[in-house]
Order: C-alpha cells, then sequence, then structure tokens
C-alpha cells in the first residue's frame, strides 16, 4: 500500500511540474544561420549554425581549392542576433594553401538574402568588406543536395586520412591507391558541392 501511494504522490507531482513548466518551444533560427557563399568565389562555403541563442560559428568548406587541413575549420565566431553581429573572422591565405593568417575583430550585417562581413585588411590599412549570398536550404530537393554533400565530405576525410596513414607505413602500391581514392573522393565533393548549389538556386 506505502509503495502505490508511494507511486501515486510521484505521478502527480510530475504532471504537476509539466503543468506549470509547459511544453518545450523550439527556438527559431536567426538569419545568419544558413550556407553563405562569397561573391566571386562559389567554390568555397561558409556553413554557420548556433552554438548558443546569441552565439554563432561558421566552419569553411572548399575542399576542392584548399589543403585538407583547411576543411571543416572555424573561421567565424559571432555573437548577436537579428541581422548585426561582431566577433572573431580568421583570415586566410590564398588557395590552394588556405592558412591561418591572424584573427581579427569583424561584424556582420544582414539585408535581405545578402550578408556583408566587414574586417581590418591583412595589411591593417583599411577596413574591408565582402558580401556573401545565403543559399536557400528549405526545398526537399536542397536538403537532400545537403545531405549527399555531407557524406562525401565525410568520404573525402576518410580518405585522407587513409592516405596519411599509407605514407607513414610505407609502401608505393598502398600510397599510390590511397591517392587514387582521395582523388576520386574529392571529385565526388566537386560535383556534390555544384549539386547542392544547382538544388537550392532553383528552391
Amino acid at each position: 500500500m506505502d509503495a502505490v501511494r508511494t507511486l501515486v504522490l510521484l505521478t502527480a507531482v510530475c504532471l504537476s511540474a509539466d503543468l506549470l513548466v509547459g511544453p518545450a518551444v523550439a527556438r527559431a533560427a536567426d538569419p545568419i544561420e544558413g550556407v553563405w557563399t562569397p561573391a566571386g568565389h562559389p567554390e568555397t562555403t561558409v556553413d554557420v549554425t548556433a552554438t548558443s541563442t546569441t552565439s554563432f560559428q561558421g566552419v569553411l568548406h572548399g575542399a576542392q581549392v584548399c589543403q585538407p587541413g583547411a576543411e571543416g575549420s572555424v573561421v567565424w565566431q559571432i555573437t548577436g542576433a537579428g541581422g548585426s553581429y561582431t566577433g572573431m573572422y580568421q583570415w586566410r591565405s590564398a588557395p590552394p594553401e588556405c592558412a591561418p593568417l591572424y584573427d581579427d575583430t569583424a561584424t556582420w550585417s544582414i539585408a535581405g538574402a545578402t550578408l556583408q562581413v566587414c574586417t581590418t585588411s591583412p595589411t591593417g590599412s583599411e577596413r574591408f568588406c565582402t558580401d556573401y549570398s545565403k543559399l536557400p536550404t528549405t526545398s526537399p530537393g536542397c536538403v537532400r543536395a545537403g545531405a549527399s554533400l555531407t557524406t562525401a565530405r565525410k568520404g573525402l576525410k576518410r580518405a585522407r586520412t587513409l592516405l596519411e596513414r599509407a605514407r607513414k607505413a610505407g609502401g608505393r602500391k598502398r600510397i599510390v591507391r590511397a591517392k587514387r581514392r582521395a582523388r576520386v573522393a574529392k571529385r565526388k565533393v566537386a560535383r556534390a558541392r555544384e549539386h547542392r548549389r544547382e538544388a537550392c538556386a532553383t528552391a
């Protein structure tokens, strides 16, 4: 009887807590969240995702033009909301190295589907601004293309890991096979990126 009474009391407490707290409300996406591509460089994208309610990070993708280490690097650290932001911008060298140079403060502002990022130029002599266009990501075709690109990127990462292992282990045939797999994986990423661009542009 005591066990039944305890169970009833616990159930009542849980129901009361649910009524007081209410159902969880999904957070609305901030305008900066999404996939952005810089003007004049469609081969490169920065994927911005939320790390908290008012904090975001931008991840660089551009596997077919940059060295392996650049793919998937965090190049933006952003704070703000509603279209106006500040934070850290990581300058990188030109392809194919895309090596980190230094971090600088920056501002991000959104007008329509355009994101303008402004920071100090590498020479430190002037303010430098770049416009980014947002790729639509809501249509089923665009979502599927994005998933295919993610899979291709994972395949490229695995191929490059195998290539590094082959180089450490030695053996010409093994290295040649690993290089061939990496080239194939790289082409798959390029095709998947172009497919996503076409699918999202017509969304």
